[in-house]
């Protein structure tokens, strides 16, 4: 099981190319794993929806797959609020081109999110 007081470490351990901008700025971001989700990994997905890595994208969505399935509450409360729901109120967010690489937890967030 993952724990809420783990998810900057969680994260940063799967995405390395996040983990220097933890540490520039690790003062602010510290205790606020939900301002760290939304402001650096969300841009990090976006990237990577535009580039269509493929590897990395099935990465990043096997992660959140397993943080909803094996996190507590808070946890994917976190996943939920600063990553499914940031995405999806993105002006150029396309489902359609992450689709392929969602689990079916993470299916059901964004179907919940997206009214479908």
């Amino acid at each position: 099981m993952y724990y809420y007081s783990q998810a900057i470490k969680l994260l940063i351990d799967n995405f390395s190319e996040l983990k220097k901008i933890y540490d520039d700025d690790e003062d602010y971001y510290i205790d606020l794993p939900y301002i760290f989700y939304e402001s650096e990994f969300v841009p990090f997905i976006e990237k990577e929806i535009k580039e269509n890595n493929i590897n990395k994208l099935s990465s990043i969505f096997n992660f959140i797959e397993d943080l909803y399935i094996n996190g507590d509450e808070k946890l994917k409360n976190l996943i939920g609020v600063s990553v499914i729901e940031a995405l999806c109120l993105e002006p150029d967010f396309n489902y359609n081109r992450v689709h392929p690489y969602i689990g079916k937890v993470t299916k059901k967030e964004f179907d919940r999110m997206l009214n479908r």
